[in-house]
């Protein structure tokens, strides 16, 4: 960590003293909020961080922790019940209610996501809070395929944007995608002043553990297992790569609703024994393990103008680098490009033919290429561990937010 980013550290640290946060979500493992809820334990005195259910959650339940002095003092959590859009409403309605019940005069609120967003907006509003942050993970320019619906996650959105305090976006895509238009262009630049870049970041860059041995012809995926992940071209291309290369094998860290089918494919492709599904791994030094004993990263996204994933910072590209991985990708990121320039990565088009030949030319290089595509991996993580990217987001965009 470099002396900015500690001087950063150093003056939030005293900024944040005092100050009553709360966080809410929409949760699926590890993730952004997660690491924000850690980092904020350890320096507000109290945090109330608020967890939702994603949609196609069953039993849908949300819950609450309450911290004080990074201490956690009290749990609980409530059933929702109905179709969605009144799961959603439910939702707003606890934030509201858990907010005034555990924290009625927070200093600072963090959505992730437009309803919840708004949902501090309107605690706001009612003085329960002082600043209101918009963070955005993901956006799509089609979350839904009916427009209505569509068009509700859209006004949302921009609502949430354009009231929140400051917007946190992963990419700078995602302003692109959601101002654009004529009309809406004007409509943003009053958000657009208020809004940062917060990119997703890693627990930390084990350089002990990723400079360790590694098997040369191992293949690793990790994140959710959907299809617009492009996994199958991976596994359609392992018989390829075995002309080459004959040891060649795959570890899939992750769990999802395509695991099913990604295992039949192996099994028709005559690689099942090529392929170990490893399922959702919590631990995160034991992910940095399994990423580091192999020798490539893969990200081959199905290349889609629907795909939220163009509008990302997706972190399994973070943790490949974080582990010292080249990665084998699509150009969908919107990073993909700097990626390849800084030689982290090989963009291949979305086909079997076009994966197969990317793999096949990382494997091939000679260990002086190797480590300079490690050594350049490293340096594209400098300054981004989850503590340095916190401390420098929550330095106010302008004075007027002072905690008590």
């Amino acid at each position: 960590m470099g002396e900015d980013a500690e001087n950063s550290e150093e003056a939030t640290t005293h900024l944040l003293s005092g100050t009553v946060a709360v966080i809410v979500t929409h949760v699926r493992g590890t993730g952004p909020a997660i690491h924000l809820e850690t980092y904020l334990t350890q320096q507000c005195p109290k945090v109330l961080s608020i967890f939702h259910p994603l949609v196609y959650e069953s039993p849908a339940m949300s819950s609450y922790r309450l911290f004080e002095d990074g201490k956690l003092v009290e749990t609980g959590q409530h059933l929702l019940r109905g179709a969605e859009p009144v799961i959603r409403l439910q939702e707003v309605i606890l934030t509201i209610r858990w907010v005034r019940q555990f924290s009625p005069k927070s200093d600072l609120f963090i959505g992730v996501d437009a309803l919840n967003c708004i949902a501090g907006i309107m605690l706001r509003a009612m003085k329960h809070t002082k600043r209101v942050i918009f963070y955005v993970i993901d956006w799509s320019p089609k979350r839904f395929d009916n427009n209505i619906l569509n068009g509700i996650y859209h006004l949302s959105d921009r609502v949430a944007a354009l009231f929140a305090t400051e917007t946190w976006n992963v990419s700078p895509a995602i302003d692109q995608g959601r101002w654009h238009g004529t009309f809406w262009s004007l409509i943003g630049r009053f958000s657009q002043k208020r809004t940062r870049i917060v990119e997703i970041g890693v627990v930390r860059v084990n350089s002990e553990i990723a400079n360790g041995p590694r098997l040369p012809n191992r293949l690793v995926f990790l994140g959710h297992l959907l299809e617009k992940q492009g996994l199958q071209h991976v596994i359609a291309a392992l018989p390829l790569i075995a002309e080459s290369f004959s040891d060649v094998d795959l570890v899939v860290i992750g769990s999802g609703p395509y695991q099913a089918a990604l295992a039949e494919m192996a099994h028709n492709v005559g690689v099942e024994n090529r392929v170990r599904f490893t399922g959702y791994i919590e631990d995160e030094d034991e992910v940095l393990q399994l990423l580091s004993s192999a020798s490539i990263g893969l990200a081959t996204y199905l290349e889609s103008e629907e795909s939220f994933t163009q509008f990302a910072d997706p972190g399994k590209l973070k943790n490949y680098l974080a582990a010292g991985l080249p990665i084998v990708m699509t150009r969908v990121p919107y990073n993909a490009d700097s990626l390849e320039e800084s030689g982290c990565a090989v963009l291949v088009k979305g086909t079997v033919e076009e994966v197969a030949r990317g793999i096949c030319l990382l494997l091939s290089e000679n260990d002086r290429e190797r480590d300079y595509r490690r050594t350049s991996a490293f340096n594209m993580m400098k300054g981004l561990d989850w503590e340095s990217i916190f401390a420098d987001a929550l330095t106010p965009i302008d004075s007027r937010w002072k905690p008590k």
